[in-house]
């Protein structure tokens, strides 16, 4: 029992408490539990994975869960490398245990969502007063490119980078900004539902 907190990254994950589960060989299984409680987690595969405490990062070693480093983060950004925002702002590499502000143009920002791209450049979205920023780190700094006008009252949850360069930033509201040859559209998530198929059950503990 315990507040569930969705996992980040490639592969799924999620707590449920301290409980840890992936999903491996078509079924949730529980990898661990954590030494506290967790704040978020990143999945790169079925035995790569990272959880964050209040204070604490812990990474899968086998069939548990080991400390990796003293930090504390506020939330994993969704690509494949693993990166995370910390609660001070910065940008946090996990597997590196490296910390470093995001600046540009020698202003500092606050990231709100973070990834990394298939090649390994890293990008946020941040706010400032004068709008949103969009920016991706190349040659050692850096560099603001193009943002769409997202609304004030709205709210980023994710930013991707496709293999094609696509960007993908969903929002609260249900919108999706994409940003394609260096233009930027919007679309609602007006799709219709597929029909429900059979599926795992809940995952069990012990």
């Amino acid at each position: 029992r315990g507040k569930t907190v969705m996992g980040a990254g490639p592969h799924p994950a999620f707590a449920i408490g301290r409980n840890v589960f992936v999903w491996k060989a078509k079924a949730w299984v529980r990898v661990g539990a954590a030494p506290a409680g967790v704040v978020a987690l990143w999945a790169g595969s079925d035995s790569k994975l990272y959880v964050a405490g209040a204070d604490r990062v812990w990474r899968l070693a086998g069939k548990r869960l080991v400390e990796h480093a003293a930090a504390s983060l506020a939330r994993f950004g969704s690509g494949a490398t693993p990166l995370a925002i910390t609660t001070d702002g910065a940008l946090y590499d996990v597997a590196a245990k490296a910390a470093a502000p995001v600046t540009v143009a020698g202003e500092r920002l606050t990231p709100v969502v973070a990834t990394a791209a298939p090649d390994g450049t890293a990008w946020v979205f941040a706010r400032r007063a004068t709008g949103p920023v969009l920016a991706r780190r190349g040659r050692g700094a850096w560099q603001e490119v193009a943002a769409p006008a997202v609304a004030d009252d709205d709210r980023p949850l994710a930013l991707a980078i496709h293999a094609d360069g696509t960007v993908f930033l969903p929002l609260a509201s249900g919108a999706v900004w994409l940003e394609r040859a260096g233009a930027w559209t919007q679309a609602p998530l007006t799709a219709p539902a597929e029909p429900p198929r059979p599926g795992p059950g809940p995952a069990r503990m012990p």
